[in-house]
């Protein structure tokens, strides 16, 4: 069990500091923008696989949560098993090839589906100075 609470924690670590760069790379770009960004992490801890997602609540509160987890089969008898495998792999695949409408009445894809390319290219948009930014909008202005 400790071994587990380990692994998570490093989980929550990992995925914090790739947001954590996130921030430091687009310090220039809308803070509204950097809100849609989501990182995904992979878990693994004796036969369940686990995917999460970490994000920017606000200034003082970020979120890390369990999108979806699926048994792997070890068995022939426990086959079936696989669909939910491949529904978390479809589910990350998805949540970044996709746009969500924020008028979705389905909260599960509002949450899911996020195009993280998309998100990518309006802060490279906004750092450019190709998608103007006020100064007071900025991540900078929000976060330092």
């Amino acid at each position: 069990m400790r071994h587990t609470i380990d692994d998570t924690i490093k989980q929550l670590e990992s995925t914090s500091s790739a947001l954590k760069q996130q921030i430091n790379t687009y310090k220039s770009a809308s803070y509204q923008t950097l809100l849609k960004r989501k990182i995904y992490g992979i878990q693994v801890v004796q036969h369940t696989i686990t995917l999460t997602e970490t994000s920017v609540i606000d200034r003082k509160k970020w979120r890390f949560l369990e999108v979806r987890s699926a048994t792997i089969p070890t068995t022939w008898a426990k086959r079936r098993q696989w669909t939910k495998v491949f529904e978390l792999i479809a589910t990350l695949h998805v949540s970044i090839l996709y746009v969500f409408s924020r008028s979705s009445t389905d909260k599960t894809l509002q949450t899911l589906l996020l195009i993280q390319s998309k998100v990518t290219e309006q802060l490279e948009a906004e750092i450019s100075g190709l998608t103007e930014v006020i100064d007071q909008d900025t991540v900078r202005s929000h976060l330092d």
